[in-house]
């Protein structure tokens, strides 16, 4: 991805192909003139292998398809005076200038395609000077405690793994080739290489094995991904537009990297976080007393093909080739024996005085991102619940004290309907507009997102899902469930989501108007932050996951039921998996199940 630089001055574009004033005259004989690289498309073709969503005709999907992304612009343009070419540079100071803007944007998420050679662990040895890379160290521990899950490229040159990779908590990417085996150019020599020396030759990887640790795989040979239209980014490995060829313009072309590898296994992330958002990334040194079991890194370490297979971690490959599926299957859970389908998740609910609005949201970092906000200030809601088991968002302790998170709803992590004879799911996407005040607003149509964005608002991400509307009502309301509502109050150009059980206290409160005006302000429905049976899990969490919302051990075992399947940890055990029916005696999940899933 491309970054924040200097120079040219940072100004919100990440087109790599931003002109920019060359006054060299290598480049620019005739005098100072706004000139533009030669070549583009590195960030774009990581951008695609995350998100490309597949439906444009190209035959690219990124592993996350429904991500959002913040681009960061990390190279600069200049003249090379010994080719007389403009082209981009490498900017170690803007990469960590990005990473900063990561973790104070709220991205739950951190791509970096990028790393140098750098001592071992060289920011656990402050002694060891290498003023070029203290920034960055700052950086990934400003991230890492904003919870911030980061993945960067092993390297290219079949030695040790780079930096920032080689840090313990960044996920470090190497690179398999089509044949799934260690990507190596030319296996035990320098000969056949693209470059002299064995750059751009292989995949890094742990040497000695002692050393950081390559944690997991993805491709890296002759990936095919989103490209910038007529441009190609390196010609010696032919990544670009023009690759494989004949023809250009098609906007997607080969590239050949851990560059590539990198965003495979952050969007293979995304999907887990998106899955679960208040999983911890899992970084021993941030905080001792959590199980590593209870972790993003350790669900995916143990559900790669590798890990399934009882190979081992090795210092070539890691702990695997990450099974995305098995990973979303052992970070969602099994309740009665079967792998269920959904689950639900806090919708953070903040308010901002300054700003008089409201913004809703199910990303921890995001959250927190808005509540570090020094003009506006968005602070948990008064009128929402505590959220249970999660007593605060991810954050450096110098940061100081901050309100504990708070919830009224509780919505969906996941497209799918949790059972059969209920309402399809929607999703709530966010948008925002800084113009005639601030507001966030939740959609959840095409059209609505249209009209919004003539009305200024940009589209941000998605935030959950809800059920959609049905008939008739309140027969065809899911148990538990209640409708949600948006409306806006005029006065402060502030639109809010909330509840039936909350209807009348915004009504009074001047929330009455449609968004669009004349649409539906009934959304759909989700759940409340109702705990019936004081266990920890909101009714709804128990609603979709099948246990008993009015029993805090549905299975009548020794386990109670926020042990066994928590609601802001990996699951533990199945909660209705107990002495009872060969499990389940009081467990809601006979008659939930009923119907069949179709995930084993």
């Amino acid at each position: 991805m491309q970054g924040i630089v200097d120079p040219p001055p940072y100004d919100g574009n990440v087109d790599e192909r931003e002109a920019v004033l060359i006054s060299d005259a290598s480049c620019s004989p005739g005098g100072p003139a706004m000139m533009a690289s030669i070549l583009a498309g590195h960030g774009t073709h990581t951008a695609g292998l995350i998100a490309a969503n597949g439906t444009a005709g190209l035959g690219v999907q990124g592993t996350c398809k429904h991500c959002g992304i913040g681009a960061f612009k990390v190279a600069y343009t200049a003249c090379k005076l010994q080719t007389g070419e403009v082209l981009p540079f490498y900017n170690r100071t803007a990469n960590a200038t990005a990473l900063l803007h990561v973790g104070d944007y709220g991205s739950q998420v951190a791509n970096m395609s990028f790393g140098g050679p750098a001592a071992a662990q060289l920011c656990d040895q402050p002694n060891i000077p290498d003023a070029n890379n203290v920034a960055m160290c700052d950086a990934i521990a400003h991230a890492g405690f904003r919870g911030v899950a980061m993945v960067a490229a092993a390297g290219n040159n079949r030695t040790a793994i780079n930096f920032p990779a080689n840090d313990d908590r960044v996920i470090a990417a190497g690179g398999f080739q089509p044949n799934l085996a260690l990507w190596d150019e030319a296996p035990g020599t320098n000969i056949g290489c693209p470059y002299a020396g064995g750059l751009e030759c292989g995949s890094n990887f742990s040497t000695p094995a002692s050393g950081p640790k390559q944690e997991l795989m993805g491709a890296a040979k002759s990936v095919l991904s989103t490209t910038y239209p007529n441009f190609n980014w390196n010609t010696i490995v032919h990544c670009g537009d023009h690759y494989p060829g004949p023809g250009w313009g098609n906007g997607v072309g080969l590239c050949t990297g851990t560059s590539m590898s990198t965003p495979q296994v952050a969007g293979v992330v995304g999907l887990l976080r998106s899955i679960n958002p208040l999983v911890p990334v899992g970084k021993p040194t941030f905080n001792p007393n959590i199980d590593p079991a209870a972790t993003l890194r350790y669900v995916l370490a143990s559900t790669t093909f590798q890990a399934q297979a009882g190979q081992p971690w090795s210092p070539s490959f890691g702990y695997g080739r990450p099974d995305a599926a098995a990973a979303a299957r052992k970070l969602i859970g099994k309740v009665a024996g079967t792998t269920i389908r959904n689950r639900a998740t806090p919708l953070f609910r903040l308010y901002s005085l300054a700003a008089k609005d409201y913004v809703d949201t199910t990303s921890p970092q995001a959250a927190f991102a808005l509540m570090f906000n020094q003009k506006a200030g968005w602070q948990p809601a008064a009128n929402a619940t505590l959220v249970p088991g999660y007593a605060q968002f991810p954050h450096d302790p110098a940061d100081g004290n901050f309100a504990a998170p708070r919830a009224a709803v509780y919505v969906m992590t996941t497209e799918v309907q949790p059972r059969a004879e209920w309402p399809a799911l929607i999703p709530l996407h966010l948008m925002d507009k800084l113009t005639p005040s601030r507001d966030f607003l939740l959609v959840t149509t095409k059209t609505h997102i249209e009209q919004a964005y003539a009305a200024g608002y940009r589209l941000r991400s998605i935030q959950g899902y809800i059920y959609q509307p049905c008939t008739p009502e309140p027969a065809c309301i899911p148990p538990g469930a209640q409708k949600f509502w948006r409306a806006c109050k005029t006065a402060d150009n502030d639109c809010a989501t909330f509840l039936e059980n909350e209807r009348g206290a915004f009504e009074a409160n001047g929330y009455t108007a449609a968004y669009p005006a004349g649409s539906n302000k009934r959304l759909g429905y989700a759940y409340p932050a109702t705990d019936t049976d004081h266990d920890g899990l909101p009714d709804g969490f128990e609603y979709v996951a099948g246990t008993s919302p009015t029993l805090d051990n549905s299975d009548n075992d020794t386990t109670a039921d926020a042990v066994e399947f928590p609601m802001v940890g990996v699951p533990v055990s199945d909660p209705c998996g107990g002495v009872g029916s060969a499990g389940a005696r009081y467990c809601g999940a006979n008659s939930i199940f009923k119907s069949g899933f179709d995930l084993p």
